[in-house]
């Protein structure tokens, strides 16, 4: 009789494990056209709480709710294909605004960088030219180190300023943001951090930027083609390097020791054409 009400006490945990363990899929969203990196992100607002961050790479940024209904779509201003990435999207983090969302546009796909940042009805918080956020994204993962950092003198925000004609860093600046990092409830009181929602840009992208001996280039051949060629140029446009890609791997490994310290650019070239803009590597020392 002993052994009988353990058997059935022990069923009886199984049978609680299984139920209490279920995965169960909640929602499935539709990628965008050109989904091959972090297009969907959970983030926590100051005043709104949990949401679902998509960008959709165009010119629209969608928040959606924890059951899945939209919250907000939000318009971005200029060039989508020349926008790189969308972060820090917050509440009352750079305005006293709580109850509205502003973030982070870093732009330089095809132009020298420029950093805004909006609200979401479009307007203008900042715009810093030959700029980005001041740390290496890593794109499979987050940031190595927070450019947003609370103290217990208020919050900062770290930037990189490049010279335009070298490519290299110039200065740095800090700033001092008007409002403060949420705290994610039941996590012991951590700051909040930021999705980095990435723009793919036709399958073309780079780990780690900056460089220092070595990168990676992530890319995508178009549907229909086996092979094309990656080519690296300076400054100036004259080509460096050379490479030829195939469908069966995903990647190259750049060796950048012989090159000098500063900014370059790089292409995806199938047939003869061109089927990227030109995207920026910087290499530092």
């Amino acid at each position: 009789m002993k052994n009988l009400k353990l058997l059935i006490l022990s069923a009886l945990l199984l049978q609680g494990l299984n139920i209490s363990s279920q995965i169960t899929l909640q929602h499935n969203f539709a990628a965008p056209i050109n989904g091959n990196n972090d297009n969907l992100q959970g983030l926590y607002l100051s005043h709104s709480g949990f949401k679902y961050a998509l960008w959709n790479q165009d010119d629209t940024l969608e928040l959606y709710n924890l059951n899945f209904s939209v919250y907000k779509t939000i318009i971005i201003p200029g060039s989508y294909t020349d926008l790189e990435y969308i972060s820090w999207i917050s509440e009352g983090l750079f305005n006293t605004d709580t109850s509205h969302i502003a973030y982070v546009a870093q732009y330089g796909f095809a132009s020298i960088d420029s950093l805004k940042i909006y609200d979401e009805n479009g307007n203008t918080l900042l715009t810093l030219d030959s700029t980005e956020q001041a740390y290496d994204q890593l794109g499979f993962g987050g940031p190595a180190f927070y450019t947003i950092f609370p103290t217990d003198s208020g919050t900062y925000m770290l930037f990189n300023v490049y010279g335009n004609s070298t490519g290299n860093f110039t200065n740095y600046l800090v700033y001092k943001l008007p409002g403060s990092l949420p705290c994610v409830p039941g996590c012991g009181g951590f700051a909040a951090s930021s999705p980095v929602l990435r723009n793919s840009n036709s399958a073309l992208s780079l780990y780690p930027n900056p460089a220092i001996s070595y990168t990676n280039i992530y890319y995508t051949l178009p549907l229909g083609t086996t092979q094309g060629e990656i080519v690296l140029y300076d400054l100036t446009g004259r080509e460096l390097k050379r490479y030829t890609v195939d469908a069966r791997m995903d990647h190259i490994r750049l060796t950048t020791s012989d090159l000098k310290a500063g900014t370059y650019f790089y292409q995806l070239i199938v047939a003869g054409q061109q089927t990227t803009a030109a995207k920026k590597m910087v290499v530092i020392r």
